[in-house]
């Protein structure tokens, strides 16, 4: 049974983060802040915006594109690097409305706030230009990984970035059963395995649902759970909670053209 937690117009791609004693969920698309001024006229950006879990829909945004001269951010992984983060995102410059419609008009760029914010960050920055849909990893004591979607051939790749986070470095490709996109990942250390939330859409388009995969080298992957489809619907953008991979939060709407919500799923 799908939960919703927002009641925003149209967003979704989730991450979520412990900060002190409270988990923070990140999260893109348009927001309620954004419709006036689409029934205006004015074309939506996708934006960055954050809240409290325990009050998921109080979101404010914490980076819109046009502060930096860009058409849309989106889709927010964070790394946490000790003293501070990294945000990860989906960037298209282009601000034609349309624009990021095109996969390979869409890149990554990372930006930087102190551990204890959250709220400021750096200008974006471009890390990968033919990369987009990012998934950051980093374990204790080694480099940032990071997973993403090629904007070519639609493959995930595995990217070394080194002990900056910053810097792109060797890439391996990733063998998955499926041609799935939008993923998350994390490190379950007791049990010594990664595990993996993706979406898959149908070749029609008539579905869209999310697998849960598991792996013991981050590269092979293989299905633990399949196919959980939120009652409302289509689910996209999937990500973990911090404390328990029995819950699943993401993106769902009624058509693959949204409106999108975030909702929270519990596996069976």
């Amino acid at each position: 049974m799908s939960s919703q937690l927002t009641a925003q117009w149209s967003v979704y791609s989730p991450d979520l983060i412990v900060q002190g004693d409270q988990v923070m969920l990140y999260l893109g698309g348009w927001g309620n802040e954004q419709r006036p001024a689409f029934e205006a006229g004015v074309a939506p950006r996708d934006t960055i915006y954050r809240a409290n879990l325990a009050a998921p829909d109080s979101i404010v945004p914490v980076l819109r594109p046009q502060d930096h001269g860009l058409g849309l951010l989106n889709d927010p992984s964070i790394a946490n690097m000790g003293s501070y983060w990294i945000m990860y995102m989906t960037c298209v410059v282009d601000p034609t409305p349309g624009a990021g419609n095109d996969a390979r008009r869409n890149a990554i760029y990372w930006s930087v706030s102190w551990a204890n914010d959250g709220v400021n960050w750096s200008p974006p920055a471009p890390l990968a230009n033919d990369l987009w849909l990012p998934a950051a990893i980093k374990r204790p004591g080694e480099d940032v990984r990071l997973y993403a979607n090629s904007n070519i051939d639609g493959l995930i790749y595995r990217v070394d970035l080194g002990s900056s986070g910053v810097v792109a470095g060797a890439r391996t490709a990733v063998a998955l059963p499926k041609p799935y996109r939008n993923i998350k990942l994390d490190y379950i250390g007791t049990v010594g395995r990664y595990q993996m939330l993706a979406q898959f859409v149908a070749a029609d388009n008539s579905s869209s649902t999310i697998d849960r995969l598991t792996s013991h080298d981050g590269l092979s992957w293989i299905i633990a759970d399949e196919n959980l489809l939120p009652d409302v619907g289509f689910a996209i953008t999937p990500a973990g909670h911090p404390f328990s991979d029995a819950y699943v939060y993401h993106g769902a709407a009624e058509t693959l053209d949204g409106p999108w919500n975030v909702f929270i799923e519990q596996w069976t």
